[in-house]
């Protein structure tokens, strides 16, 4: 008696069946059954998508918050060192990296603080810092340098194939349109 295994593998289940061939070469079916598993695809409206999807681009999204957090606090403790912003309370970074909560000295807050009225914006600063002399001994000339790279710090991808072409300043033709040269 010779015993043989049939198996049935399909995208969702497995189907299989044992029969026993005997000596007259007729077969006996011993057991058959079938294993269905759940789709390895979610379904919405726009059809199929791999299940792990929306799990995969949560923790992607959670990683990029916590390095972009990573490289502002990195950044922070550079300008606290040379000047460039005003001194956080001991801990105040370590407590921004383990807990997300922000630092909240009136000091720190009012350096981020925009004021289009006194042209005290990210933008105008980086502007400065590119076209005009700072300088460096003074305490305001130090945080509005401190305030274009801490505006920058985020802004650290790559530019795409679709993206307009950078002038010879490496300026994109918005920031052109924006703060001509001259």
């Amino acid at each position: 008696m010779e015993k043989v295994l049939g198996l049935d593998l399909g995208t969702n289940s497995i189907g299989w069946a044992v029969v026993e061939r005997g000596e007259d070469n007729k077969c006996k079916l011993v057991g058959k059954g079938v294993n269905i598993f759940q789709d390895g695809v979610a379904h919405d409206k726009s059809g199929e998508k791999p299940a792990v999807q929306e799990r995969t681009s949560a923790r992607s999204s959670r990683r990029h918050y916590f390095r972009r957090r990573l490289r502002k606090i990195e950044l922070l403790k550079i300008l606290m060192e040379n000047g460039m912003c005003p001194v956080l309370p001991e801990g105040a970074l370590l407590e921004w990296k383990r807990s997300k909560l922000f630092p909240l000295d009136k000091a720190f807050l009012e350096w981020q603080r925009t004021d289009d009225n006194v042209d005290k914006n990210p933008y105008h600063d980086r502007y400065l810092s590119l076209f005009t002399e700072l300088d460096l001994s003074r305490q305001s000339d130090r945080y509005t340098l401190g305030r274009a790279f801490y505006h920058l710090n985020p802004c650290r991808d790559f530019p795409h194939s679709s993206a307009p072409v950078a002038d010879s300043w490496g300026r994109s033709p918005a920031i052109v349109s924006i703060f001509p040269v001259g």
